[in-house]
């Protein structure tokens, strides 16, 4: 059957209309120029932070982590394992480090001095095109582990938090957004005082300073839940304290209700934003570059007790630098 399947042959017809699903608009050498000047500018930054380039392999095993993914195409090699195309350049980064004992990402790895300098490095090429730096782009983060200490301090089952979850994560207008939350709230059953607190808990965007009011009782307690809170809220000042020695411009605001691709984060999540009337029905932002800490997401590729590491330093940064021929002066 295999051997079937891959002596197939591809007709001249299949042949001349795959490109024309592919190449879909015009590719001219001003555009081309113009993402060339855009990658050498932000590669310049990178490497002004002391980026190195790594190069990871093609193919990997494919793992849970991918199996739900649609974007994921998994083939088979030659001994019949089956295998994924990377669909991401987090996965085989954070493979590559835990499978070659990596064990230190930055010479100061501590104080979250390095989760700063990925913020100073995203705003840094902001600077670098006047078209980003008229956006008034702003940033948001949020500690992967603060919500769920929150939400487990009020009695709200892992179940139900899981539902919250998905309810956060999918992109859609704020009005939409806030009736799905109050209609989530409500079905809690939860005391007046204790509903209204966890609505404004959700709601809550600011600065850091701000942020402890709406934390009080739960970093009272004495269990892991109040540990875990002082532990996220002590992370996100430290962090907006580093960025601001750094001197970084960009409006530095807390966002709890962010859930960016909470599986694999477990520290600091951040989004670079600028408000786009025109994208009411997707939150009304426009979302530059996201990222984080992975931590959980390399321990799942460590063996034995190499998993239980904690001192590595790790972070994404994913820059999307859109309609960047515009910032060339390019006409569409």
């Amino acid at each position: 059957m295999m051997k079937a399947m891959f002596s197939q042959h591809v007709s001249p017809v299949q042949d001349v209309t795959y490109d024309i699903d592919v190449y879909t608009g015009q590719v001219s050498p001003r555009a081309i120029l113009a993402q060339q000047m855009v990658h050498e500018s932000v590669k310049s930054v990178f490497v002004r932070h002391g980026a190195l380039r790594l190069r990871t392999a093609l193919l990997a095993p494919r793992t849970k982590l991918l199996e739900q993914s649609e974007l994921a195409v998994s083939v088979m090699d030659h001994s019949g394992t089956l295998v994924t195309l990377p669909c991401d350049l987090r996965v085989p980064f954070a493979r590559y480090i835990a499978r070659n004992s990596v064990v230190h990402m930055k010479s100061t790895p501590e104080n979250l001095v390095p989760d700063a300098e990925v913020l100073l490095s995203v705003a840094e090429i902001i600077k670098e095109f006047p078209c980003l730096a008229s956006r008034s782009y702003y940033i948001r983060i949020n500690h992967a582990a603060l919500m769920k200490s929150y939400l487990t301090s009020i009695d709200i089952s892992d179940e139900r938090q899981t539902e919250l979850l998905a309810i956060l994560k999918e992109i859609r207008s704020e009005k939409d957004r806030n009736v799905q939350i109050h209609t989530f709230v409500e079905s809690l059953q939860l005391s007046e005082h204790t509903a209204t607190a966890l609505c404004e808990f959700l709601d809550f965007e600011g600065p850091v300073n701000k942020l402890r009011e709406h934390l009080i009782g739960t970093m009272k307690r004495k269990s892991w839940v109040g540990q875990t809170a002082r532990q996220s809220f002590h992370d996100l000042e430290a962090i907006t304290s580093h960025a601001e020695t750094f001197e970084i411009g960009l409006p530095l605001l807390v966002n709890t209700s962010m859930v960016y691709n909470f599986p694999h984060f477990s520290g600091l999540i951040f989004q670079f934003v600028a408000a786009n009337k025109r994208k009411r029905k997707r939150g009304g932002v426009d979302i530059l570059a996201a990222g984080g800490r992975y931590d959980k997401l390399i321990n799942n590729f460590r063996r034995g007790a190499e998993a239980a590491h904690p001192t590595l330093e790790r972070w994404e940064s994913v820059s999307r630098l859109k309609n960047s021929r515009r910032c060339f002066g390019e006409k569409r």
